[in-house]
């Protein structure tokens, strides 16, 4: 059986509940699904790592204060930017404040989507981008 992955993600977040609010092990929770423990751990970490983030973000819950911290929320074009730029302890403040997106562009696979997703989580995060999304009308 294929699952779509709204079915994915809402297995991964069962898997979470069950782990931290029932305190079910990993065996327990693999055995429920019929996989490893290993599987189910590499599910929760995700999970984790980038939907629950995603999730505490549009709740307003997730502070984003350093551009890595936006590991795992952006589209991995932005991800690649910031990382080979070293980026990932740079304010986002900072960035917002003072990187022209023109020159964003410049770097490979970056371009007017990849601008409008980083925006957004942004906007997301409670940072004002107004004025960036004027300058260049990247709406």
């Amino acid at each position: 059986m294929t699952m779509d992955r709204e079915q994915i993600i809402e297995r991964a977040k069962e898997m979470h509940r069950l782990k931290y609010q029932e305190k079910l092990s990993l065996q327990k929770i693999g055995d429920k699904y019929g996989l490893s423990r290993e599987r189910v751990r590499q599910i929760i970490a995700k999970y984790e790592r980038v939907f629950l983030r995603r999730e505490q973000l549009e709740r307003g819950e997730l502070r984003v204060v350093v551009m890595g911290d936006l590991y795992g929320l952006v589209p991995s074009r932005v991800w690649q930017f910031i990382r080979l730029t070293s980026l990932q302890s740079y304010p986002v403040q900072s960035f917002i404040e003072r990187v022209d997106l023109r020159d964003v562009m410049n770097y490979p696979n970056v371009g007017v989507q990849t601008i409008k997703a980083l925006l957004t989580i942004f906007e997301k995060a409670g940072y004002d981008v107004s004025h960036l999304w004027t300058t260049r009308n990247w709406q």
